[in-house]
């Protein structure tokens, strides 16, 4: 039988992941992106205020001084997570996504390797911060993941305190995006470099092949690389929803 080559999916065009939020956001809107779980309590996400949140976590991170910088990022899955990745790369900064089940020399050797100089950081691995605090001086920032919630209140204050300078910023979609790290299985660690274009052509070549239609739920660790693009670019340029969940409440 001969082969066919089958019509692709009609799929925006998108060039960079600060694009795609304003793109899913004014397409979606009040869709729910992600659901999630805070105690008694679902928590629903719409495209909207997904974007509303990267912008905000954003600002506050340019208000800190960090732009043109490597930050490092360990935890569990988690919406704070997603949305620091994306807050990260977002206003020029380069994320180092970190597997958590490294030990902490390796960490650390990582950190150097990069040249990180912010570690955003869960409460799970409020020890590896704190190890790092006194080994490793290049260092200048550390965020606790759990501390976003709250800084999110401030929107307004924080969107106006650089509104202009947010939505002006212009990604370069060719430059250094993110550091993804090998396993290390035969050999040293060796940092993998992505650009924005790489990202969201993984992310649109998929979607114009494959159709998705449902939810999904996130279960690979998003340091990952397929479980990043598959289990979150790929959902959010597909207009579904992600249920996310950390390891702890799974146990």
């Amino acid at each position: 039988m001969k082969n066919q080559n089958y019509p692709l999916y009609q799929v925006e065009k998108t060039n960079d992941l600060k694009e795609m939020v304003e793109q899913i956001a004014e397409k979606y809107k009040e869709a729910s992106a992600f659901i999630y779980e805070q105690g008694e309590e679902k928590i629903n996400i719409s495209y909207q205020q997904f974007k509303l949140d990267v912008d905000t976590f954003g600002m506050t991170l340019l208000n800190l001084g960090i732009q043109n910088e490597k930050v490092a990022l360990i935890g569990e899955n988690s919406y704070e997570w997603i949305l620091t990745y994306f807050s990260v790369i977002n206003t020029g900064n380069v994320i180092v996504p970190l597997d958590r089940e490294l030990p902490i020399g390796q960490i650390d050797t990582i950190l150097v390797d990069c040249g990180a100089t912010t570690l955003i950081f869960s409460s799970a691995y409020a020890d590896v911060a704190e190890n790092l605090r006194s080994s490793n001086v290049q260092i200048q920032h550390f965020i606790n993941l759990d501390t976003i919630p709250e800084l999110l209140k401030n929107t307004e204050l924080t969107i106006r305190s650089g509104k202009e300078r947010l939505i002006h910023y212009k990604i370069d979609h060719t430059a250094l995006a993110a550091i993804l790290y090998t396993s290390g299985t035969t050999g040293r660690s060796k940092g993998v470099m992505l650009s924005h274009k790489n990202l969201a052509f993984n992310a649109t070549r998929a979607c114009q092949n494959i159709s998705f239609s449902c939810s999904s739920l996130l279960v690979l660790p998003l340091h990952n690389s397929f479980a990043f693009t598959a289990g979150v670019l790929i959902m959010l340029l597909s207009g579904t929803s992600r249920n996310t969940f950390s390891e702890r409440e799974m146990q």
